[in-house]
C-alpha cells in the first residue's frame, strides 16, 4: 500500500507541476492536490500550510510573511486603557490624524483572494504603550496621556495586493511540488545508503550485544506510528541506545591511568575515553599532515557530535508534545545511527576485536 501510494503521489505530481503553468488551473485546485499528496505521503502535519490556505488563517496566528501588506488605515475606534470608563473613550477631536500606516495579516483562503473583483476590508488592533518616546504617540497626538492607548482601524485591501498573495501561493506551491518530485526520486538512493549502514552497525552488533540489536530494529519500526507520545519514547530511548552501545564497546584497557572506569551513565566520558584508545592504536603517525591532523580530531569530532544529539533529545522533551513534528523526530534516530556507525569505523579500524 505505502508503494502505491507513492506511485499515486508521484503521479499527481507530475500532473500538478503541469497545471502550475497554465492560468485556467486556479491556485485552489493546485492547493487541492497539494493536500492529497500530503496525505499520500503522510506529511500533513509538515504540511499544514496548504490546509490553512484553502480554509483560512485563524485569528490568533501569524500568517506567512507573504500575507502581509502594509497600507495607510483609517482610525475607527480608540480607547485609553485602564481608565475611568467614562474617560476611556477618545474622539477624533483628540487625535491630531485619523490614519496610521500598518501592515495587515491577511487571513482570508486564497480562493477569495484569487476571484473577488472588490476590496477586501480588514480591521485590526493595535495597543500602543505609554512612552513620550514612541513616535505613533506622538503621530497620533497621545503623547500627553499617560496610559496605554488601544487603536483600532480598518482599510480596504487593493485586489491587486490580493492577487499578489495569490501568485505568491501558487509559487509557493511550485516550490513544494518541486521538493516532492526530488525527495521521491531520491529515497530508493537514501534508502540504499542508509541500508548499508544499518548493515555495518548489524554486522558488529549481532556478536556484541544481539539485545541491543533488536531494540535498536525495534525503535526505527516504531517510527512508522503516528502517536507523538511514541514519538516522544523514540527520542528518549535514542538516549538509551547511545548508553547502552558505549558501554557495551568500552574495555577496561580504555581507562586512563590514575582513573577509574567512568559509571553506566557517564556516556560523554566514556566516549572521549573509546576515542582517545582508538587514537593510541592506530599505525598512521599523528604529526602535522593532513591526515595527522584529521585523525587527531576524531575525537572532538565524535564529542561534539554526540552532545548535538543530547541537545536535540532534550528539545523534543522538553517541548510541547503538540508541536512536536516527525521529521525532527525521524532525524535524532538518523543523527543517532551515523554516530554509532562512525565510532564503529573508528573501533575497526583501531583493530577493536568485536567479539
Amino acid at each position: 500500500m505505502a508503494s502505491d501510494n507513492k506511485q499515486e503521489a508521484f503521479e499527481l505530481i507530475e500532473t500538478a507541476l503541469s497545471d502550475t503553468y497554465k492560468d485556467t488551473v486556479t491556485t485552489s485546485v493546485l492547493l487541492l492536490k497539494c493536500q492529497r499528496i500530503s496525505m499520500l505521503l503522510d506529511s500533513k502535519q509538515e504540511n499544514e500550510w496548504i490546509w490553512k490556505e484553502l480554509e483560512g488563517y485563524d485569528m490568533d496566528e501569524d500568517v506567512p510573511q507573504y500575507r502581509c501588506v502594509g497600507l495607510t488605515s483609517k482610525i475607527v475606534y480608540s480607547r485609553i486603557i485602564d481608565e475611568k470608563p467614562e474617560e476611556q473613550v477618545l474622539t477624533y477631536s483628540q487625535l491630531r490624524g485619523a490614519n496610521i500606516h500598518h501592515v495587515f495579516q491577511i487571513r482570508a483562503p486564497v480562493h477569495y483572494l484569487e476571484k473577488s473583483n472588490r476590496e477586501l476590508m480588514s480591521q485590526d488592533r493595535l495597543v500602543i504603550p505609554f512612552s513620550k518616546d514612541t513616535p505613533i504617540r506622538r503621530l497620533l497626538g497621545l503623547f500627553k496621556i499617560t496610559k496605554p492607548v488601544e487603536v483600532r482601524f480598518d482599510a480596504g485591501i487593493p485586489v491587486d495586493s490580493m492577487r499578489g498573495i495569490a501568485s505568491s501561493v501558487r509559487n509557493r506551491i511550485h516550490e513544494f511540488l518541486l521538493l516532492q518530485q526530488t525527495t521521491l526520486g531520491l529515497k530508493p538512493h537514501l534508502q540504499s545508503i542508509f541500508d548499508d549502514t544499518m548493515n555495518l552497525i548489524a554486522s558488529k552488533l549481532s556478536t556484541l550485544d544481539p539485545n541491543l540489536l533488536e531494540d535498536l530494529r525495534g525503535l526505527i519500526e516504531k517510527l512508522q506510528s503516528k502517536s507523538d507520545l511514541d514519538w516522544r519514547s523514540i527520542v528518549d530511548s535514542c538516549r538509551t541506545i547511545i548508553q547502552r552501545f558505549t558501554d557495551s564497546v568500552y574495555l577496561e584497557e580504555m581507562v586512563p591511568v590514575g582513573e577509574e572506569k567512568p559509571a553506566y551513565d557517564q556516556t560523554r566520558n566514556k566516549c572521549r575515553q573509546i576515542a582517545v584508545w582508538a587514537l593510541s592504536q592506530f599505525n598512521a603517525k599523528l604529526d602535522d599532515s593532513p591526515e595527522g591532523s584529521r585523525i587527531e580530531r576524531i575525537p572532538s569530532y565524535l564529542d561534539d557530535y554526540y552532545e548535538i544529539i543530547i541537545r536535540s533529545v532534550e528539545k523534543v522533551k522538553h517541548k510541547d508534545i503538540r508541536t512536536l513534528r516527525k521529521d525532527e523526530v525521524d532525524r535524532i534516530v538518523i543523527y543517532t545511527i551515523l554516530w554509532m556507525a562512525d565510532l564503529i569505523q573508528l573501533l575497526s579500524r583501531a583493530n577493536y576485536s568485536w567479539t
